[in-house]
């Protein structure tokens, strides 16, 4: 899916909120039904892209939800900049605890 261009900043910002309150929901049917309700919502705002974008890619995003509940915080990210942030972040927390402070 291609990023599309906000024209301004309050509609990106609604837009975000709205999509993060897809995510947000408790079960795939609920997130579902706030997909399209959000896709409404983006029409009414003139962004019919955007749009087209939830209504096409709402199955991928939340294929995630057919997996219990406890296994979900445990599903990893597939990108390779994140992993490596993490794992920096790990070395420099471990560095931290070593007595001399010297990266190893």
């Amino acid at each position: 899916m291609l990023i599309p261009t906000f024209p301004t900043q309050s509609k990106r910002t609604k837009a975000v909120k709205m999509l993060k309150a897809t995510h947000a929901q408790e079960s795939r049917e609920a997130s579902e039904a706030k997909a399209a309700e959000v896709a409404d919502s983006l029409e009414s705002m003139k962004l019919s892209e955007v749009a087209k974008g939830v209504r096409e890619g709402c199955a991928e995003t939340l294929a995630y939800t057919d997996f219990p509940m406890q296994h979900r915080a445990r599903i990893g990210m597939n990108n390779a900049i994140e992993r490596l942030n993490r794992e920096s972040a790990a070395e420099l927390a471990s560095s931290a605890r070593s007595p001399t402070g010297n990266l190893r």
